[in-house]
């Protein structure tokens, strides 16, 4: 039987991993490793979506100092905590650059409801 420290090790480690990897998806200019940042980050998501601590992980990164966290965390976020993660890509549009068009896209295909979540984005189907 786990332990709640064992599932608070496990938590903090998928918290770790995803800000790494949302970091490396922005700080690569190598293709190849961008990608495998993009396919952690994106275990780590499905792996952190399955509890609610998960998803107030996710929610609590779009306070990070470093833009393409926020980023990863409010468009990841818009499934469960939208108000929030609305106004974080609405603060990151009006920063401008490409991580502001970014946001800016994530709104508009948001706002047409053409936003995958769980199983539709790739999860496994059991998220909650």
């Amino acid at each position: 039987m786990r332990g709640k420290g064992n599932d608070m090790c496990e938590l903090e480690s998928a918290v770790r991993g995803y800000s790494e990897a949302a970091r490396g998806t922005a700080l690569s200019v190598d293709a190849a490793k961008a990608n495998r940042c993009a396919d952690a980050l994106h275990e780590h998501y499905v792996a952190l979506r399955q509890t609610q601590a998960g998803k107030e992980a996710i929610a609590a990164l779009m306070c990070d100092e470093d833009p393409n966290v926020r980023l990863c965390a409010a468009r990841h976020s818009l499934e469960w905590a939208p108000d929030a993660a609305r106004a974080a890509l609405e603060q990151l549009r009006d920063g401008g650059g490409l991580m502001g068009l970014t946001a800016e896209y994530t709104l508009k295909e948001y706002e047409k409801g053409r936003l995958a979540f769980g199983a539709a984005a790739g999860g496994t189907g059991k998220e909650g």
